[in-house]
């Protein structure tokens, strides 16, 4: 779908493009709203694991909380559609950095960047995740982070799951 001039004409067809290779993958509805509704349960963990690292355990608390009982959330968590799976996996990337720079790890950096990757191969607009987190970066290292090798540890990670998907011939998806 990325890779159209014209991808939102693909999403009303999308569930007739997908239904055949679920078919035969064996993968039914079933299967499908779980694994939503099991990424919908561990964003919202995620969720309060970087509010308490951000901000302690009672924000932590609170966050997944008031997520929890969202009904818009709620709602996309029990559905078999792109949209939570992408905003759990840039959910991921967020804890992951948060875990990389309490424990400067460079492999949580690598995790954060290939959850960013798969969350914009999920759903396009997750990019917007990949600017809050420069933002962040710049922010924890300001011009350090340019000579610190967190920074490519996580463009690794996004090159590695996002990467492959991208033209060459152009700057286009």
């Amino acid at each position: 779908m990325l890779g159209l001039n014209t991808a939102y004409l693909l999403q009303v067809g999308y569930g007739y493009l997908l239904a055949p290779w679920m078919k035969v993958v064996g993968v039914g509805l079933f299967q499908a709203r779980l694994f939503n509704v099991l990424l919908g349960l561990g964003t919202v963990l995620a969720v309060a694991s970087i509010g308490r690292r951000a901000e302690g355990a009672l924000a932590g608390l609170a966050a997944a909380t008031l997520l929890a009982v969202d009904s818009n959330f709620l709602g996309g968590a029990r559905n078999a559609r792109t949209d939570v799976s992408s905003v759990a996996f840039v959910v991921f990337a967020f804890a992951a950095y948060l875990a990389g720079r309490e424990r400067s790890r460079g492999w949580y950096f690598v995790l954060s960047g290939a959850s960013l990757g798969v969350a914009m191969l999920v759903h396009g607009n997750a990019f917007w995740g990949g600017v809050i987190l420069f933002a962040w970066y710049l922010l924890d290292y300001g011009r350090l982070g340019f000579a610190t090798s967190f920074g490519y540890w996580f463009a690794g990670g996004v090159l590695a799951t996002f990467g492959p998907y991208l033209d060459r011939k152009s700057t286009r998806l």
